[in-house]
């Protein structure tokens, strides 16, 4: 009689295990959601930005295919004008029929002051050179940017994970979060930028306070970077 209780007990705490295993199952799931859709919002905007810049782009040429038109449509009116009034002469060779009358060129009188070396005003004539590709700078300045991208990605990713984890726990400690990171990757700029981040978001949150303490745990004092202890809570 005296062993029910205890069983019955032991069969509640499992139940409860249980219920808590479930529970930060579905709170691990809800941050991998949030997340994923997080990073869809951002390839959205992204193909939003090349869509409006390749519509410029298309604009531009539009415009310019149709200028090259109408000049080429002009200046085919005019050999055709020009070949209709066309006519030969023994003595003075081709000639027009109907004659142009004669008009004097636009000019004006100007005059150079206190001028030293006139050859530096004389035109100079301009060469292009025709450079080769360079196929290994080209591929590495794309890598390049391909690891700039993937890195904002991952600090964009990191953000929005530690802002799930403060909303379910209403408490977030910056300074471990930063060690963290910094463990993990390796990268103290990423490092900066997540916490940067979080700071800027709860700074521009009502519902959240930020706690500075001008103080080193003994924990971080072998690190090559140290910053104060840094919490985040909720009001």
């Amino acid at each position: 009689m005296l062993d029910r209780p205890n069983k019955q007990g032991r069969e509640e705490q499992k139940i409860i295990e249980q219920l808590k295993k479930e529970y930060e199952t579905v709170l691990e799931i809800k941050t991998k959601v949030f997340t994923f859709f997080e990073l869809v919002e951002g390839k959205l905007e992204q193909i939003l930005e090349r869509y409006i810049y390749a519509d410029k782009q298309l604009a531009y040429y539009k415009e310019n295919f149709r200028t090259r038109s109408r000049f080429q449509i002009n200046l085919r009116s005019f050999l055709e004008i020009s070949l209709k009034n066309l006519q030969y002469d023994k003595d003075d060779g081709v000639l027009f029929k109907t004659n142009f009358p004669l008009k004097s060129l636009v000019y004006e009188n100007f005059k150079y002051i206190h001028l030293k070396y006139i050859e530096q005003f004389s035109r100079k004539k301009n060469y292009i050179t025709l450079i080769d590709r360079d196929k290994d700078y080209e591929r590495e300045q794309l890598t390049f940017a391909n690891k700039k991208l993937l890195k904002q990605e991952r600090i964009a990713k990191l953000i929005q994970e530690y802002k799930n984890t403060l909303a379910i726990n209403k408490k977030l400690d910056v300074t471990k979060s930063f060690y963290e990171i910094l463990k993990d990757t390796e990268d103290s700029d990423m490092a900066l930028q997540v916490v940067h981040g979080l700071i800027q978001f709860s700074s521009t949150e009502n519902n959240y306070s930020i706690d500075i303490q001008q103080e080193l745990s003994e924990e971080i004092l072998n690190n090559k970077i140290l910053i104060w202890k840094m919490d985040i809570q909720a009001k």
